[in-house]
């Protein structure tokens, strides 16, 4: 899946603020990257399909996907060229439906474009 033209790489080129309006749950979202600050934080300064992960898992529990089994994964992929990620979503019943719910993430994320 590719990303908008216009999505930015690092989230600080989006409306973070409007994002954790919207979606509170986000509030309580975790990150195991090991810099020990909140998700919100977090959220203001990392990689854009990183917050990608982290909306569909959000939309994934809204869904009624009980929360302790929607999560995510986002890594970048060794020896690939620059801006080649790898991200997993846990809790989906199929691959189809984890791309709707990816693909409704990124309509979310380009909606925050500053």
């Amino acid at each position: 899946m590719r990303l908008g033209v216009m999505t930015p790489e690092l989230t600080h080129e989006l409306d973070i603020q409007k994002l954790f309006d919207t979606y509170p749950g986000l509030r309580k979202h975790r990150c195991e990257s090991g810099r020990h600050r909140s998700f919100f934080d977090e959220a203001r300064q990392t990689e854009t399909v990183h917050l990608l992960e982290h909306v569909a898992v959000e939309l994934l529990a809204i869904s009624g996907v009980s929360r302790d089994k929607a999560r995510g994964q986002t890594g970048i992929s060794q020896g690939e060229k620059r801006n080649f990620y790898r991200l997993r979503l846990y809790g989906a019943d199929s691959l189809g439906q984890a791309d709707v719910f990816l693909r409704e993430a990124a309509i979310v994320l380009d909606d925050l474009l500053l």
